[in-house]
């Protein structure tokens, strides 16, 4: 399977690799199906969140808040550094965020989704515990399709809370950015086959007031 880079918007770089997938069985029928669903329910809330973001930047731009401290808070580019600055490690975002942003009601759904399983090899031969992926200290690691594009429903569910309550210091920039947006539509649409797929920590570009650190900014086979 031949993956090609996408466009480079609003300084985040996604990047699909060309790679030898390892041998899997045949899908089935009803992955298929819960392929398509999720691909279908990813396209259309893609579409509906991106509307009301362009509204509610359109209106932030009228009326602008004061930033609090903790909406310019960053919380470096290594696990060491966003220990000592008092982040947290989020699995639904697979980044560090500070506190402002961190919503640990919102991961705790998202662990609970299902019984999610991190590798440190395509070839699943080598999983790791939550509690090790929780320490945010590796260069990547592998998930399943299905794990990145429930990250983009949960990260949706996410921004569109932040709209309704008005509350967009709780946002980091890289998920309050169109191009992430346009990321998971794109990974909505795939319907990619099941497997192993890398998720990335990468140092984040900074965009809309919010705050971050080390983010997932890379999905390779």
């Amino acid at each position: 399977m031949d993956y090609t880079r996408l466009r480079r918007e609003e300084r985040e770089e996604f990047v699909y690799d060309k790679t030898t997938p390892p041998i899997r069985p045949p899908q089935s029928s009803l992955y298929r199906l819960n392929a398509t669903l999720l691909s279908s329910l990813a396209l259309t809330i893609s579409i509906i969140t991106g509307i009301f973001t362009l509204i509610a930047y359109t209106n932030g731009q009228r009326n602008p808040a004061p930033q609090s401290p903790d909406s310019l808070f960053r919380c470096g580019t290594s696990a060491a550094e966003a220990k000592a600055a008092g982040c947290h490690f989020d699995l639904m975002s697979f980044s560090w965020l500070p506190s402002a942003c961190y919503n640990e009601d919102l991961t705790n759904d998202f662990l609970n989704y299902t019984d999610w399983k991190w590798s440190l090899d395509i070839e699943g031969q080598h999983l790791v515990p939550k509690e090790y992926v929780q320490q945010g200290d590796f260069e990547y690691l592998f998930t399943s399709y299905e794990y990145h594009v429930v990250h983009c429903v949960f990260m949706w569910k996410k921004t569109h809370q932040a709209i309704l309550d008005g509350s967009f210091d709780h946002l980091d920039g890289y998920i309050a950015g169109l191009g992430h947006t346009g990321h998971c539509g794109e990974m909505g649409v795939l319907n990619l086959e099941n497997g192993w797929y890398r998720i990335h920590n990468g140092e984040k570009a900074w965009g809309m007031p919010g705050a971050g650190g080390i983010i997932m900014t890379d999905l390779r086979q």
